[in-house]
């Protein structure tokens, strides 16, 4: 297992230079269920990001847990048991992705803490290229109405309004709508109001 300092200068051990075949036909993914399909489309996401900017042949690094979660169904809130099992169903989709030959090989690169740790991935930009295209293309196939959300900071991991937020917002109401109605009150202002909008004026009382 590595410790410290990744993913460069990796020694390339004789199992990470094992061959595989690039066009195996990837009938495996219809084996998938909805959560472990949308965790694999993720993790091929996250490795394909790596290799494009890698250096042709070298070992990437993806991160074991990241604080900015990109599908809210696998990751619905934020406890340590929810981190842990994210944690956890990363490790498998990365070890299966193995077992298919869709990498060749994977260490962890242990941190400070068991959320710092990293994977360290060799694989082959084609095939993770395919592989990703046709998990994306079953996945719209298979669950058309269940799009991936993609959680950002301004919407799924946004902390819900708390109640003297509540109360500011209120107050900013309240303070408006008596702006309105000491506008409403100024003589001329309703008819004015009227002549913009193109209402007619209401009949004088005799």
């Amino acid at each position: 297992m590595y410790r410290g300092q990744l993913p460069l200068g990796i020694a390339h051990s004789g199992a990470m230079r094992r061959k595989y075949n690039r066009s195996v036909v990837m009938t495996w993914i219809q084996s998938l269920d909805q959560l472990n399909l949308l965790a694999t489309i993720e993790l091929l996401g996250d490795l394909r990001a790596e290799l494009n900017i890698a250096t042709a042949g070298e070992p990437v690094a993806i991160a074991m847990w990241n604080p900015v979660i990109k599908h809210i169904d696998l990751h619905p809130g934020d406890t340590p048991g929810i981190r842990d099992a994210y944690i956890e169903r990363r490790f498998k989709i990365t070890n299966f992705l193995k077992n298919k030959r869709v990498i060749r090989d994977f260490e962890i690169a242990e941190g400070d803490h068991r959320w710092t740790n990293r994977i360290v991935i060799e694989a082959d930009p084609v095939t993770v290229r395919r592989a990703l295209e046709q998990c994306e293309a079953d996945y719209l196939r298979r669950f058309p109405a269940r799009v991936p959300q993609q959680a950002t900071k301004t919407s799924a991991n946004k902390e819900p309004i708390t109640r003297a937020e509540w109360i500011a917002i209120i107050g900013v109401v309240i303070a408006v709508a008596g702006v309105v109605a000491a506008w409403l009150a100024v003589p001329g202002f309703q008819e004015w109001v009227r002549w913009l909008f193109g209402v007619p004026s209401l009949p004088q009382k005799q």
